[in-house]
């Protein structure tokens, strides 16, 4: 099903909710999870870059 929004109104915040089952069968990855240690490398990154530049000036 495909919508055209032309405007954001409150109506919208009071329709029914969409609930979706996920299945529970699946167990958690053991370990560190690969997107928080993506996650820090890219912040230690952009906190270099960042400290470059103030230091340069």
């Amino acid at each position: 099903m495909d919508a055209k929004i032309r405007h954001f109104g409150t109506y919208a915040l009071f329709t029914e909710p969409v609930t979706t089952t996920t299945p529970t069968d699946e167990q958690p990855a053991e370990g560190l999870p690969m997107a928080t240690i993506l996650f820090v490398v890219v912040a230690i990154i952009i906190a270099a870059v960042g400290y470059f530049f103030v230091m340069k000036k």
